[in-house]
Formats: structure tokens, C-alpha cells, sequence
């Protein structure tokens, strides 16, 4: 049994989402758990499908980099009011180990599988290359609030250094999702990095053309990755809600399928279209 205090959903500016979550992996898609890989189960924040260490000097390797152990898995850790980063590495490290693996749980539901090339250290059999985990790097020394993502061939490790761009804004903001947003709601992406409600990109993710113009055309002068990627994602958005406004939406962790697969609320179908485009 596992139990970890993290946040399920990103936090808003009070700790309404702060949770301790005991043994949170769905064996559907984690039949290993997500402590397990079928050879050892890890005391660390290592398993099937990620492993999870600091990377403050930006080192090369990761195997023998820092990561918190608890022989009877209970990774609970506080965020301290003040200090450095370095401060609350241990509940940092445990929240990108969460977050990986939740995510993993998701896309696996929605068919980025063995057969689709996912990432898992041991495949059970089930298709696709095997021994490779996503390396998860948390306060990634590389660069300041950045991110990027390695994913080499089916069969090799890939490689997270921790923030995100394009589509994956788009797949982190229908997730936070909460039951009360409707189509006027706008979402920022990394506000809390910039102290501000605008967050870091040129545009906050709205349907409104008031609020952000971005349109196809944009990609004529748009076309450095993080602003082109705002462009697909603000279409995205927008393609989210009209699903969304079609089919409903449904607020739940996973999704509902009807007999031929296919999620029943506009919000999944939203991320499963998602899903299909990207293995095209």
C-alpha cells in the first residue's frame, strides 16, 4: 500500500486540491502498480512506468540521481512556506511521479497503449518494445522554468525535463477541467511561474476572439515551437467546447465508452481525437 500527499488537479492559490491519495494507480492500465516492474518493487519513486528523480545540476545520467525512498512507500511531504526549491525537492520529485503516472493511466485508457508504443519498462506481453520508462527529471537544471520531452524510438528510455508547450497545454488544460468552467472560461498556462493571471503565453485559452485572436493564419508569422504551439492549442480549445457543448461533459476521472469504443462526453472525445491524431 502507497500513500502520497500531492495535488490531484493543479492548485489554485489556496491548497483546495492538496490530497493524500492512498494506492491512486487503476490496475487496468498499471497492472504492475506503479511501484512494480515485474522484476522488483521499488521503495523509490521508480516503477513500470516512470522513474522520478532531481536534476538540479543537469547531469547526464539519472540512475544514482536523488530520489526519496520509503521502505513502506509513504511518500507524504510538506511544500514549506518559504526557502529554496531545493527545500521541498522530496515533494516535487513525488508529485512528478504521481502526475507521470496518472497521465500514463489516461493516455493508456484512451489507447496510447503497448501496441501504440507507450512507455513501460515491461510490457507483459503485450506488444511493442520494451525498457522504456519516461525519465522524469524535477527541478531539471538545463534551463530556468522550461521544459522539454526526448521520446526516441519504441524501446528506448525517454527523457522529461519538467513545464510543456503546444498540444500538451492542450491535454493539460482539458484535464483540469472543473465542473463549473463553460465555454466563456479562459485558462492561463504556468501562471503561478509568472505570478499572474496571463500565464506564459502570448494569449490565456479562450474562445473568445477578443480575448485571443489566434486563428490557422497565425502560423505565417507564428512559427517558433512554443508560439506555434499556442496556435494548435487554441484551436484545440476551441474544438474542445464545441464537442463539449454537443456531447456534454463529463467531470469524472476516466471516461465512458460507448460499444463501439468511442468516449459519450465531448471532453474525452475532445482528448481521444487527440490521441488517434498523434499515432497518425
Amino acid at each position: 500500500m502507497a500513500s502520497s500527499t500531492m495535488f490531484p488537479r493543479p492548485p489554485s492559490k489556496s491548497s483546495e486540491y492538496r490530497a493524500v491519495l492512498t494506492d491512486p494507480w487503476d490496475l487496468k492500465e498499471s497492472p504492475l502498480t506503479w511501484f512494480r516492474d515485474g522484476q522488483k518493487n521499488w521503495t523509490t519513486t521508480r516503477g513500470n512506468n516512470g522513474i522520478a528523480q532531481e536534476n538540479i545540476n543537469n547531469l547526464p545520467t539519472y540512475l544514482n540521481n536523488f530520489r526519496p525512498d520509503s521502505p513502506t512507500q509513504n511518500f507524504s511531504y510538506e511544500y514549506p512556506a518559504g526557502g529554496s526549491p531545493k527545500d521541498y525537492i522530496n515533494a516535487s520529485i513525488t508529485q512528478l511521479f504521481y502526475t507521470a503516472n496518472a497521465y500514463h493511466d489516461l493516455l493508456y485508457t484512451l489507447g496510447f497503449n503497448e501496441k501504440a508504443g507507450n512507455f513501460q519498462w515491461n510490457n507483459s506481453g503485450l506488444g511493442g518494445k520494451e525498457k522504456d520508462y519516461v525519465i522524469l527529471n524535477a527541478q531539471d537544471g538545463a534551463s530556468r522554468n522550461n521544459a522539454d520531452f526526448a521520446t526516441p524510438p519504441d524501446g528506448s528510455p525517454a527523457r522529461m525535463r519538467i513545464m510543456g508547450e503546444g498540444w500538451g497545454d492542450f491535454m493539460a488544460t482539458a484535464i483540469r477541467l472543473k465542473p463549473s468552467d463553460t465555454r466563456a472560461t479562459d485558462y492561463g498556462m504556468g501562471m503561478w511561474v509568472y505570478n499572474n493571471e496571463k500565464g506564459i503565453r502570448q494569449y490565456l485559452y479562450s474562445t473568445s476572439m477578443e480575448t485571443n485572436p489566434l486563428n490557422y493564419t497565425s502560423l505565417n508569422r507564428m512559427w517558433e515551437a512554443h508560439a506555434g504551439g499556442t496556435v494548435w492549442a487554441s484551436m484545440l480549445y476551441e474544438v474542445l467546447w464545441n464537442l463539449i457543448d454537443r456531447h456534454g461533459k463529463n467531470d469524472g476521472p476516466r471516461p465512458t465508452f460507448d460499444e463501439r469504443g468511442v468516449p459519450k462526453d465531448g471532453k474525452y472525445l475532445a482528448m481521444k481525437i487527440v490521441i488517434d491524431a498523434m499515432a497518425l
